[in-house]
């Protein structure tokens, strides 16, 4: 009898442990533990997919040298902190394609050329910052999509609507558009990106493209997205200010319910300024924005981004940089003479 309590007392504490462990093993799902110092960009590449169960594609060279040393980091803090030691821009992507194959060549093409032949790519910027810390790099997996009916039931409007009101890229065989047969529901992006694609008869696959500034690698001059026009296709589409607006309140909801209201009243502030500088005569803009750059509100937010991509750059990348500046301050001393 005492044997059987005995066993019994084991195998309950046995259970206990095994529910912790599940516990902490579900808990750290996602999140991005890395030591990585002079490692092959590849290497780290392949940790961060595996753990954030994410696909990530680079123009830089696969034998780019990166230090990264995280312990349990959100992905998406994780990526961005990536791009800052590769001297890149981190962009979120969803192809929407006939076939996963032709997806999975449209990735190529992406993380390889500044504007791929063939491909249209929708872009509209991340979803806004208004409020929160100025390091706060939310999922933008998670950002919510609200879709709403029009004349046009193209899958490129759709997609064109998706990206205005999210701040995600999608990107679109250029000589695919069929009508879409149901509008997705509301909810995440991630879930909207899925359904679109199926509800157009085709395949969805996630990226994150890490693109650096130039192709020779970290430390070039800045270039531009691989997606290169909002719009693709060489044109810009026309910005609709009702998608602006509910991007950034989708932006807004992802921030905590204590900052939500002071980050509403900063837009409401930012999006009267900006009215009443589209309407001013184009004369008037230009000195209008200068004086809106100046605001000690507004300098004060760039010096806190600044200082948050500061912070995850590598001690070598800071050296570099203060070099850089040594040698242009020295320039310009000398071309005063």
């Amino acid at each position: 009898m005492a044997l059987n309590r005995n066993l019994q007392a084991l195998l309950g504490v046995l259970a206990i442990l095994c529910v912790v462990l599940v516990w902490r093993w579900v808990a750290g799902w996602g999140l991005i533990t890395v030591n990585f110092v002079d490692a092959p960009l590849s290497k780290v590449i392949a940790s961060v997919e595996r753990q954030g169960r994410i696909k990530i594609a680079t123009n830089a060279p696969p034998d780019t040298k990166v230090t990264l040393q995280l312990k349990n980091a959100p992905l998406f803090e994780a990526l961005d902190t990536l791009a800052v030691r590769i001297d890149g821009e981190m962009r979120l992507t969803y192809m929407i394609a006939r076939q996963t194959p032709e997806a999975i060549a449209g990735i190529n093409l992406l993380a390889n050329e500044r504007r791929p032949e063939g491909w249209k790519v929708f872009s509209s910027g991340f979803g806004g910052d208004f409020g929160g810390p100025a390091d706060s790099i939310p999922d933008y997996r998670k950002i919510s999509f609200k879709p709403e009916a029009g004349q046009d039931r193209s899958l490129h409007a759709l997609l064109e609507q998706a990206a205005q009101k999210t701040g995600i890229s999608f990107a679109v065989p250029a000589d695919w558009n069929p009508v879409v047969s149901g509008l997705p529901k509301s909810g995440s992006a991630s879930k909207a990106a899925k359904a679109i694609a199926s509800n157009a008869k085709g395949k969805s696959l996630e990226v994150v493209f890490l693109r650096v500034r130039s192709p020779g690698g970290p430390g070039g001059p800045p270039g531009e997205w691989a997606g290169g026009e909002r719009g693709g296709g060489g044109r810009r589409t026309e910005t609709n200010p009702a998608w602006v607006a509910e991007r950034m309140e989708a932006r807004i909801a992802m921030l905590p319910k204590e900052e939500q209201a002071d980050a509403r009243k900063e837009m409401e502030s930012m999006r009267n300024t900006w009215q009443e500088i589209r309407a001013l005569p184009e004369d008037q803009r230009r000195a209008k924005m200068e004086e809106l750059m100046s605001r000690p509100e507004i300098q004060e937010r760039m010096e806190n981004r600044m200082a948050s991509r500061d912070e995850k750059m590598s001690a070598d990348q800071r050296a570099a940089r203060y070099e850089r500046y040594l040698e242009r301050k020295q320039a310009a001393q000398s071309a005063g003479r």
